[in-house]
């Protein structure tokens, strides 16, 4: 028997439901769903219906007055955020998952997701019958996890500033100067929703739209250790290196002791550049430095050997590959 935790709030704002001659009200359209889940599986089937808290004052009309009625008898659960709930539903109750979520942003909270993944389900229809298909659970890449951890950090009414670039005016932080004053790093918001310096606090000055931005993560290759991370833009190509802070990017972490893996990169070591026209790409240009540049291109979950860079040459590498520097410290795009 498959009983099941249902994602209310994700069933209700998915698109995956076509109407039968209009479309129905939102909640129509998860009865349908769940309806649909117990002729397949027996009506006996149990059904756990969980909802964020939100849910009550985005929905309109019938929908919302169906929701509170269920909600005040308990027949739905509610959370602020209901993703943990339902997942921990699930694991308690060795429960299956309807929800188009592969909840990649709670993988570290988790980890029975990606060991599970035949017990987490989403939708499609054929003509207008509704079929359940897996979700597409698998395991997801460090870089995955750090690109969704970075999100984590910005509430959602304040993530409107990632898509703005900015700069933190505050002349002793250590993330003002650089790159013609652009901060290098996700801005973070205060109580009143306002963007705010993640190092110093202090409100940013806005520069506009921001143009296709990857995070680049850096890491100790010996133990996997992340040092540090920063942002870069297309069209703004940066300096990285060790101590490089004026039109580039300092890689050792303000305020902290100097980390083992850097002591062989150069001051002024490489000069990256964003490409987002067609398929997003890197351009490595080594500065003729004594530790060196090279490149190990993704194949399968692995890298191949690591190929040496000539100085002053441009080099293409995917978001895919990772780039090492002074063979101790690595870098590679978040979420590749």
């Amino acid at each position: 028997m498959r009983d099941v935790v249902v994602d209310v709030s994700n069933v209700c704002w998915s698109g995956e439901l076509p109407p039968r001659g209009r479309r129905p009200p939102v909640w129509a359209r998860l009865e349908r769903l769940v309806e649909a889940w117990r002729d397949e599986h027996g009506p006996s089937v149990k059904v756990l219906l969980v909802a964020d808290n939100s849910l009550a004052y985005a929905l309109q009309g019938d929908d919302r007055r169906k929701f509170a009625e269920l909600r005040g008898t308990g027949e739905v659960r509610t959370a602020t955020v209901a993703d943990g709930l339902v997942l921990n539903l699930a694991r308690q109750n060795r429960m299956h998952v309807l929800s188009a979520d592969t909840f990649k942003h709670l993988r570290r909270e988790h980890p029975w997701i990606e060991k599970a993944p035949e017990r987490f389900h989403s939708w499609t229809m054929d003509a207008d019958r509704i079929r359940f298909v897996p979700s597409g659970i698998r395991r997801i890449t460090p870089g995955e996890r750090s690109w969704t951890d970075d999100f984590r950090t910005v509430p959602a009414a304040g993530s409107k500033i990632l898509l703005r670039s900015w700069r933190c005016d505050a002349e002793p932080c250590p993330y003002s100067g650089t790159r013609v004053g652009h901060l290098l790093v996700w801005p973070r918001t205060d109580g009143e929703g306002r963007a705010v310096c993640p190092e110093c606090g202090t409100p940013l000055t806005g520069l506009g739209r921001r143009l296709p931005t990857r995070e680049i993560l850096v890491e100790d290759l010996g133990t996997g250790a992340e040092i540090t991370r920063f942002l870069l833009e297309d069209g703004f190509p940066l300096v990285v290196g060790r101590g490089t802070a004026s039109g580039g990017v300092d890689l050792q972490p303000a305020g902290r002791g100097p980390a083992k893996p850097l002591l062989r990169v150069g001051r002024q070591h490489a000069l990256l550049r964003l490409d987002a026209a067609g398929p997003p790409r890197l351009t490595v240009v080594d500065l003729g430095t004594r530790g060196g540049t090279a490149i190990a291109r993704r194949d399968g979950p692995g890298f191949l050997e690591p190929r040496r860079l000539a100085p002053d040459v441009e080099t293409e590498m995917s978001l895919a590959d990772l780039l090492i520097l002074g063979g101790t410290a690595g870098l590679r795009a978040s979420g590749a």
